[in-house]
């Protein structure tokens, strides 16, 4: 039988949510028009998280413990300011790969969150970030 796995995006209240799942493992984010990249969580399930009214529940107190990751650039918390940049979508070997590229609008850094799911209920992700400044 073959594994499910799946990624959407939906445009939701003030932002777009991003839905992950592999088999009935469902994860979602949001990045809200404040530039809050927020985790939803995960739910075992496999209904998409934060679409309706359901990301209103998520108001804008403790950022830090619902960001989906903490940058932080000279000392200033990147918290907030990123922008969508676009999304790849690949699957090789019966393993689906997700590129969300991040652009932060006022400092020269861009990230790219990497999530890939075999369909097993498992996610492998990590972030690459960039230093578009001329700085190193």
């Amino acid at each position: 039988m073959e594994k499910f796995r799946d990624f959407r995006i939906a445009r939701s209240g003030d932002g777009m949510t991003l839905n992950f799942r592999a088999g009935l493992c469902s994860y979602g984010e949001f990045l809200n028009s404040g530039g809050v990249y927020r985790a939803l969580g995960f739910n075992g399930i496999g209904y998409d998280l934060g679409v309706g009214k359901m990301v209103n529940e998520y108001a804008i107190t403790d950022l830090e413990e619902r960001c989906a990751f903490i940058l932080e650039l000279d000392g200033q918390s990147l918290v907030s300011g990123w922008e969508f940049a676009g999304h790849e979508q690949s699957e090789a070997d019966g393993v689906l790969n997700v590129r969300i590229s991040l652009k932060h609008k006022k400092r020269p850094v861009s990230a790219v969150v990497c999530t890939k799911m075999d369909g097993s209920g498992c996610f492998s992700r990590w972030l690459e970030v960039t230093n578009l400044s001329d700085k190193s």
